[in-house]
């Protein structure tokens, strides 16, 4: 008796779940959501949520856009029908975010005529600074300096959605 009382407490000890509580963020997003970054020129802010890649905003509220994550067929963007645009992410981990951009060929006037691809970087520098690059045509395009600011913000749910930087 006293074997089985041992073994049914062994039993039920290996098959309790532990809870740990909430688990702490550990992507980049979930990290930085709700922080916001400003290039060095003070014309664009920069920030993170779960739900979308990236949001962008310019200081002065003319523009403000997210990029979502995904597979978007058929899409009308700025008078042009693109078959297909992808967004995937490849790397993300607590200090860097890293997309691959594939676009397809657009039909309309002053479309892009040819597929294009992208990758787009995001990488936290240090507690106050993050660099974007954005890489296509088998070259680095843009490399941005964002710095932490506590002094601007923009409003989320106000943005467009942009399939797509770039391009």
């Amino acid at each position: 008796m006293k074997k089985l009382m041992i073994l049914s407490l062994l039993i039920i000890t290996a098959c309790s779940k532990k809870d740990d509580g909430p688990s702490e963020p550990n992507t980049l997003r979930d990290i930085y959501q709700g922080t916001f970054w400003i290039d060095s020129d003070q014309e664009t802010l920069m920030t993170f949520t779960p739900d979308a890649l990236i949001h962008i905003s310019a200081t002065d509220n003319t523009i403000c856009f997210n990029v979502p994550e995904g597979t978007f067929n058929d899409t009308d963007f700025f008078g042009c029908t693109f078959a297909s645009i992808v967004n995937v992410v490849e790397v993300e981990d607590e200090d860097t975010l890293s997309w691959r951009q594939l676009v397809s060929a657009a039909s309309g006037d002053g479309c892009p005529p040819q597929s294009q691809e992208a990758t787009l970087t995001i990488e936290i520098l240090n507690d106050n600074a993050l660099e974007f690059t954005y890489f296509a045509q088998g070259a680095v395009q843009d490399n941005i300096v964002f710095t932490k600011t506590t002094s601007a913000s923009f409003e989320l749910n106000n943005c467009d959605t942009f399939y797509f930087l770039g391009f």
